[in-house]
């Protein structure tokens, strides 16, 4: 039995220099900066327009700013399981940040670069991926191999469709042997 985790609809892998991935899996393109995503559409993060605006007036900062409330919001979203991920051109570098990665946030990374390199994008840049603990280094190809393949007893997640601006994952039972 293959079980749909959110709606989806067809499209094409989403083409951006920086994303979020949900803690469900959901790859969010970010066409300005992360934190102007979350400002947007704060429910999509699980935030209020008015605990974030609080966020801003305790540091003293004008909402949007890049400094000490964005540092709390962007903390708060990775310690709750939101990766972060952007590309910086000058290093040929895929930043990606989350907090003690996840067995789930492992398949997320594999099918996003999966996709990378499927769709000729940035395929043969360098990947930093901090974890919050440690930072690896290794390239696209190299974070396939974080992979939790499927085993016996636990889910995979498989790449399905595209969305307008994002894609999801379905969530697939492991054979039973």
């Amino acid at each position: 039995m293959i079980r749909l985790i959110s709606s989806a609809g067809s499209g094409n892998f989403p083409k951006a220099d920086a994303y979020w991935i949900s803690p469900t899996g959901k790859v969010l393109p970010v066409s300005t900066l992360h934190i102007t995503e979350v400002l947007a559409n704060p429910e999509s993060y699980s935030f209020r327009r008015e605990q974030l605006e609080a966020i801003y007036e305790k540091h003293g900062e004008r909402l949007g700013v890049e400094g000490k409330a964005r540092e709390e919001i962007m903390t708060d979203l990775l310690k709750r399981g939101w990766i972060r991920i952007r590309y910086i051109p000058r290093n040929d570098l895929w930043s990606i940040q989350c907090f003690n990665l996840r067995s789930s946030q492992q398949d997320y990374l594999f099918h996003w670069a999966k996709d990378v390199t499927e769709n000729e994008f940035h395929k043969y840049a360098d990947v930093r991926l901090n974890t919050g603990n440690e930072v690896k280094q290794t390239d696209v190809r190299g974070l396939m191999g974080l992979n939790i393949a499927s085993s016996v007893g636990k889910k995979r997640r498989e790449r399905i469709t595209y969305i307008a601006d994002s894609y999801e994952f379905l969530e697939i039972p492991a054979p039973k042997n």
